[in-house]
């Protein structure tokens, strides 16, 4: 297996294979992860195929006063938005066109960490932070994967921000999904701080023209249907 301290294998699978579409979602050690993306860029650029970068909200995250969208300079004050902003950039100055960025809000779906914290307490006792006053909008594996399909088939570049059109509370997430799931609500413990948006919005008509919107409310039932609910 490719490793991520391997970039030097990177770029000879890039070269061999010539792929038209790579999409890149990593976890890991942000030095390993820049020098990583460097060569995947480098040999991407030598091959002319698209590089489908998966960045996130963070990247907003000193900025929580309003919703924001792809117009909107990037602007962080933590260290994994400032990370994934060098990453973009990046990306950007050096594929140009054939540079994806893709920016996701609170991401559910099955397996994920954040619903096994939901399922699968590590104890009784495990509580689960929620912000009443912070307002989000989320997504699901599902719909991510929708939508990316249709960015390539369409052949789109650029910024894209996914997730629901609306957007609602941290807390009501949580609490809609545990009473789908008739789950004790009293592990939720509600935080005061932040508060204010962390959402994104999008101007991509030309993607949310071709792809069926949906809100928040619609990832929450999504998800409780895995498991019997509703």
């Amino acid at each position: 297996p490719l490793g991520m301290d391997d970039p030097e294998g990177v770029k000879k699978i890039i070269e061999n294979f010539k792929p038209k579409h790579v999409i890149a979602c990593l976890r890991g050690d942000f030095d390993l992860q820049l020098a990583f993306h460097s060569a995947l860029v480098e040999a991407m650029a030598k091959v002319g195929g698209k590089l489908h970068y998966i960045s996130t909200a963070n990247v907003f995250d000193g900025d929580l006063s309003k919703v924001h969208n792809e117009a909107d300079v990037p602007e962080s004050d933590s260290e994994y938005g400032q990370f994934k902003i060098a990453c973009e950039k990046l990306i950007l100055d050096r594929l140009k066109n054939n540079a994806v960025i893709v920016r996701l809000p609170q991401v559910w779906g099955l397996n994920s960490p954040r619903l096994n914290q939901v399922l699968h307490p590590q104890s009784s006792e495990e509580s689960i932070a929620v912000y009443p006053h912070l307002m989000i909008n989320v997504a699901s594996d599902r719909s991510i994967a929708m939508q990316i399909k249709c960015i390539i088939e369409k052949g789109y570049s650029g910024v894209f921000h996914l997730g629901s059109q609306d957007f609602v509370s941290h807390s009501s997430i949580y609490e809609l999904l545990f009473k789908n799931l008739n789950l004790d609500t009293s592990r939720l413990k509600s935080v005061d701080e932040p508060r204010g948006y962390f959402a994104l919005s999008t101007l991509r008509s030309d993607l949310f023209s071709k792809i069926e919107k949906y809100s928040a409310d619609d990832i929450v039932r999504e998800i409780t249907k895995l498991f019997g609910g509703l």
